[in-house]
């Protein structure tokens, strides 16, 4: 539930807690993520869709290490994840396929 104190859960292989973004832009902050929780565990497949502009990739690029949050954490196996790239965890996105980075 949001607002609910989340811990850390051993049985899930990706655990974002609390994950925020906000872009400091020439016109103000522009909030791309606020409180993003997400529970994956081992094996399991997921999908991030939305329109253009709703966060996928920032959310993808903070998982994968070239992206810091301005609050939240994200672990792996339990660890807490910083500037790391989960590439060698099994985790990756479809992005480089598309040309995109």
């Amino acid at each position: 539930m949001a607002g609910e104190e989340r811990s850390v859960s051993w049985n899930v292989k990706l655990q974002i807690n609390k994950l925020r973004k906000v872009f400091n832009t020439r016109n103000g902050e522009m909030v791309a993520l606020n409180g993003v929780d997400l529970d994956i565990k081992e094996n399991e497949f997921i999908c991030v869709v939305g329109p253009s502009g709703c966060g996928k990739s920032t959310l993808l690029n903070i998982i994968a290490g070239p992206s810091e949050p301005t609050s939240g954490e994200v672990y792996c196996d339990g660890k807490l994840v910083k500037e790391r790239v989960l590439k060698e965890e099994g985790i990756s996105s479809s992005m480089p396929l598309l040309g995109l980075r």
